[in-house]
C-alpha cells in the first residue's frame, strides 16, 4: 500500500500524529444532527474507562462496528477489556436514551496499532453487546459493493471539539480510489472522535453502511476521509 502522507489520526486519548496539521480537520461548521431520527439513532458514542470517546454503529441488534484503534490504549500498549467498553445511543450532552455494555469483540485480521498506513484497510472492531438493543434503535444494513467515485455520502459522529454533540456532513461526496483496494477515500468533514462512524450512502427509501471511517490523509494540498470499505469488512465478519 502506498504510503499517505500524514494525517493519520489516532482517536483514542485525543493523541494526533502531526497533529499540527490534523488539527486543521476539525470543523465547528458541521451541523448538528438529529439524534432521535433515523439514521442517526443508529450511531453511537463509544466511551471507554480511560477516558476515550469514539463513534459506533449498530449493525445487529447486539452488533456495533466501530474502529480498531478505539479500543487500544496507548499508556499500556494494550487493547482494552470488553467490560470497559460503553455504547451511548440518543446521546447529547451528558445525556442518552440507551446505555449498551460489551461482551466481547473481534478486530480487522492482522490490526496492528504500531503500523499506522499499512494496517489501515484492518483498523475495524465488532463490538458485540451483552443484551440486544431495543427496538427503538433501528440497526443499519451493510453494502456488499464499494461506491464509485462521485457518489453521494453522509457520516455523522462525536468529533472533537463538539464530542457531547453529533455532528455531520450531508454534502460529501466519493473520491477517487485511493491505493489501497479496501479503504474509500472521501471529501465528508470528519475530526477527532468521528473515528468508528459510518460512512452512508442513501439506497432506496433508506440508508446503507458503505464505510467505517478510521483516518484522514493530505492528498493535492486537501485534507481527505479514508474509510474502510464494508465488502472488506464483511469478508472477516463471523456469520
Amino acid at each position: 500500500m502506498k504510503s499517505w502522507p500524514c494525517l493519520f489520526v489516532v482517536l483514542l486519548q485525543g493523541a494526533l500524529m502531526c497533529a499540527a496539521e490534523a488539527q486543521t480537520l476539525v470543523d465547528p461548521r458541521s451541523p448538528q444532527m438529529d439524534i432521535a431520527a433515523y439514521p442517526w439513532s443508529a450511531v453511537g458514542k463509544v466511551n471507554n474507562s480511560v477516558g476515550g470517546s469514539c463513534t459506533g454503529v449498530a449493525i445487529q441488534r447486539n452488533e456495533v462496528l466501530t474502529a480498531a484503534h478505539c479500543i487500544f490504549n496507548q499508556r499500556t500498549g494494550n487493547f482494552l477489556h470488553p467490560g470497559s467498553l460503553h455504547v451511548l445511543f440518543g446521546y447529547y450532552r451528558g445525556d442518552y436514551t440507551v446505555h449498551a455494555r460489551v461482551e466481547h469483540y473481534i478486530l480487522g485480521p492482522g490490526y496492528d496499532p504500531a503500523e499506522t498506513t499499512e494496517g489501515i484497510a484492518s483498523d475495524w472492531a465488532m463490538l458485540t453487546l451483552t443484551e440486544p438493543l431495543p427496538t427503538t434503535i433501528r440497526p443499519l444494513q451493510l453494502s456488499d459493493r464499494v461506491p464509485v467515485a462521485g457518489a453521494s455520502l453522509a457520516i455523522a459522529g462525536y468529533g472533537r471539539g463538539r464530542s457531547h454533540v453529533m455532528t455531520g456532513d450531508q454534502d460529501c461526496r466519493v473520491l477517487s480510489a485511493p491505493a489501497e483496494p479496501d479503504l474509500i477515500a472521501h471529501d465528508c468533514r470528519v475530526a477527532n472522535g468521528t473515528s468508528g462512524a459510518p460512512l452512508l450512502a442513501r439506497e432506496g427509501d433508506g440508508f446503507i453502511v458503505v464505510g467505517i471511517q478510521v483516518a484522514a490523509a493530505r492528498r493535492d494540498g486537501s485534507e481527505i476521509g479514508l474509510a474502510v470499505s464494508l465488502p472488506s469488512i464483511s469478508r472477516h465478519m463471523p456469520r
